[in-house]
């Protein structure tokens, strides 16, 4: 009877030492990586305080995917795309549902390699379908990539999402022209400057 017991209080203290495990090994595996080492030196003192309330943010808020989505952001606009990258990845991590982090992250591939901002663009887009501004950037990065099938696809779709946008007309006049089809590209950037919200300057910065 004694060696019974016994032997039953080494399985409940051995069952309890691999739940222990289980929920610290658990915890160490979910636990945010380290913020990311960048060099502030080079930048504005009003950007650098900036930069340091969002690192001070995401410490006081490790697992908040918004504070590393906001450092992520902050560094892609001031040029630091690697650490810009590794916060927006936990950033997605920690709330895959949120378009805004593949969106950016998408975004900061853009000048170093299409095929991952379009994979980034493409995530954005199934989470969230009707943002204009997400479907003009893939337009434009489809373009570049000489695919404008899947351009004038997410094109017509977008126009029928938002029919008065002057800035998706100008990009299927855009496209008509690099097809070739200079009369119906004159119709299309004709009928987009005539359009409320036409700004020659943003579609300068589309179309480049």
């Amino acid at each position: 009877m004694k060696r019974r017991v016994l032997v039953f209080a080494a399985l409940l203290a051995g069952f309890a030492a691999a739940i222990v495990w289980f929920v610290r090994s658990k915890n160490e595996a979910a636990s945010p990586p380290a913020i990311p080492r960048f060099d502030v030196a080079r930048l504005h003192p009003l950007v650098r305080d900036a930069v340091r309330e969002a690192v001070k943010r995401v410490e006081r808020q490790p697992r908040s995917a918004d504070a590393w989505g906001k450092l992520g952001m902050l560094l892609i606009a001031h040029d630091l795309p690697g650490p810009a990258r590794q916060c927006l990845a936990q950033a997605a991590e920690l709330d895959p549902d949120d378009y805004r982090w593949p969106y950016f992250l998408g975004y900061s591939f853009e000048s170093e390699d299409l095929e991952k901002a379009l994979a980034r663009y493409e995530r954005a887009l199934a989470l969230r379908s009707n943002y204009i501004p997400l479907r003009l950037r893939m337009a434009r990065l489809l373009i570049r990539l000489g695919r404008w099938k899947r351009c004038r696809e997410i094109l017509e779709d977008t126009r029928r999402i938002a029919p008065g946008d002057p800035y998706t007309l100008a990009m299927l006049g855009r496209l008509a022209s690099l097809q070739h089809d200079l009369s119906l590209a004159e119709k299309l950037l004709t009928k987009a400057a005539s359009r409320p919200g036409w700004d020659r300057n943003t579609s300068e910065d589309l179309f480049h």
